[in-house]
């Protein structure tokens, strides 16, 4: 990628701030900067923010050196004072200099369409989303792991309530600024919550088919269960918020049965099928971790 220097070339006032959120993410991060370095010369002006968030891997020295030898600015913002991504979100928000700001994460890869497509969102409503695709950084036995509720396009919180998924959001920065960011208490999830404080706040969400990402699933067991825990364990504040909203969020005893006796049927499998092992670890993770979510608010 042959581009001239930030000295030789003039560097309009961006329109769209890209936020990546970093915590030890040097392994991937070059291929999600080369993916907005393309998406930047198909879009509007744009600027990007690498927000270290007490990263331990030298990822901004990373993302100094990808920088220095394409020629595109990368700002390094550090986030030590507190972990956690919602955290790293609101320090991008507050260093972005554009009226829209962008958020991808470290481990994917935004398409060549994604901010044009963005930006198209953007002119038009507060609060953008776009498709996520499962199968280009994934081989397809962990592809299938998460099902259809990644890949299918307008996700929606109880079938009311859509939402964009963490490593694909767009929004005017008012709009955010007005909600007062990201509940840093949300752990994980906080993508969800911004959702739904955006859908109460009458603020619709908008689907660009452009602005799609590449996502990188986790393949290590051990990563997945954690991930499926800390899920689980959010999601019960979440649901409580939409059910005082007067949303039905079903009842989650009768899901739980639902759940412990597919995990019943597939014990057996799981131990032959990568895959079936794999979607039986997460099953089973979400389901510990609202246990935990019920027993202690971890918002609280």
């Amino acid at each position: 990628m042959n581009r001239p220097s930030p000295e030789c070339r003039d560097t309009p006032a961006p329109v769209l701030s890209v936020v990546i959120p970093d915590h030890d993410a040097a392994d991937t991060l070059v291929d999600q900067l080369d993916g907005i370095a393309r998406a930047m010369d198909a879009g509007p002006p744009a600027e990007i923010l690498v927000v270290d968030n007490r990263s331990t891997d030298g990822s901004s020295d990373v993302a100094r050196r990808w920088s220095d030898s394409t020629g595109v600015p990368v700002r390094i913002v550090a986030a030590e004072d507190r972990a956690g991504e919602p955290h790293a979100r609101n320090v991008g928000l507050a260093a972005a200099r554009a009226p829209w700001v962008c958020y991808c994460d470290a481990d994917d890869i935004v398409a060549p369409t994604w901010l044009a497509a963005m930006a198209a969102g953007l002119a038009e409503a507060s609060y953008v989303t776009g498709p996520i695709d499962t199968h280009e950084l994934n081989e397809a036995w962990i592809a299938s792991v998460r099902g259809t509720s990644v890949t299918t396009g307008r996700s929606t919180l109880h079938d009311d309530v859509p939402y964009a998924h963490g490593c694909n959001m767009g929004f005017r920065r008012q709009l955010l600024e007005q909600l007062g960011g990201f509940d840093e208490r949300y752990l994980a999830g906080c993508e969800h919550y911004i959702a739904v404080r955006c859908w109460e706040a009458g603020h619709d969400l908008r689907f660009e088919d452009g602005a799609a990402v590449a996502y990188r699933l986790r393949a290590d067991l051990g990563a997945t269960w954690r991930q499926g825990v800390t899920y689980g364990r959010f999601r019960i504040p979440i649901r409580r918020r939409l059910e005082s909203a007067g949303i039905d969020v079903g009842d989650l005893r009768r899901i739980r049965r639902r759940r412990m006796a597919w995990l019943a049927r597939k014990a057996l499998p799981s131990l032959w099928s990568r895959s079936t092992r794999a979607r039986w670890v997460w099953v089973a993770a979400q389901l510990r971790g609202e246990r935990q979510g019920e027993r202690r608010d971890p918002t609280a």
